[in-house]
This record gives structure tokens, sequence and C-alpha cells, in this order.
């Protein structure tokens, strides 16, 4: 079944994630990851970029929001999230959207067999770090 997108960005995010992931840089894991930001109406992508010290490895969400967010976009439409396999992002990416877009709509992709899922970050982090209280 051929992918049909239910909000006005999911179309243009959802190609994009999908190019990104062509572009990751995973030597080690061999799991590439493309993501698809939309912010004030442009498309920014992130590829999952490894590292042999595995904690400087950024993930294609990150990417992509940093990309934004340092070209002054601030206005997060959603973002799509395309793999080979079911994905749901890691907790260091979910805090890390969940920063500026709690109610960021995120549209993952499965590229094995054709299915995607739609959640928001919040609801997949409902109890995330929010200041000197950990839950509201």
């Amino acid at each position: 079944m051929a992918f049909q997108p239910q909000a006005p960005w999911e179309g243009r995010a959802y190609e994009a994630a999908v190019e990104a992931r062509d572009s990751a840089h995973a030597p080690y894991s061999r799991f590439c990851v493309g993501a698809a930001l939309v912010a004030d109406g442009h498309v920014v992508r992130g590829m999952n970029l490894e590292n042999r010290s595995f904690g400087a490895t950024l993930c294609a969400e990150r990417v992509a929001a940093a990309a934004a967010w340092s070209m002054g976009w601030r206005q997060w439409e959603g973002m799509a999230i395309a793999a080979e396999e079911a994905i749901v992002p890691c907790g260091i990416c979910l805090q890390f959207l969940a920063e500026w877009a709690p109610d960021l709509p995120l549209l993952l992709i499965n590229l094995a067999d054709g299915t995607e899922q739609r959640r928001t970050v919040d609801e997949f982090l409902p109890y995330r770090f929010i200041g000197k209280r950990l839950i509201q």
C-alpha cells in the first residue's frame, strides 16, 4: 500500500527521511536512520552519524533538530523518522525534542514492511525532565 499522508507536512517529510537514511554513517551498527523535521516550512534532514566513541554518536533526530535550530527555524510542524525496521526515538532524542516541542508529531516509518506509526514526543516521554521537577 502506498504512503498516504495524514497531515500537510507528512508527504515532504516522509520522502526526505527516506532519502536522509541513505546518507547515514553507521559502520558499526549497520542500523541506518533518516529523519526529516519540517520547521518554519522548510524540510531539514538528519541522519545518524556513528563514531568509534559511541557516546559521540549523533542520532538522526538530533541532527535534524540541531540543524533547524541553527537556521533559526523554531516553529516545528512534525518529524518523520525512517529505518529498515520499526523504530522509536531513543530517550536522549525524546528529551532533546521535548525541550522545545513536547507536542511534536512523529511519523515513524518501517521501510521493511511499509508500516508507519504516529505519536507525539509527549506520548513517548510523558515524564520528561522539565527542570527541578521530574514530572508535571
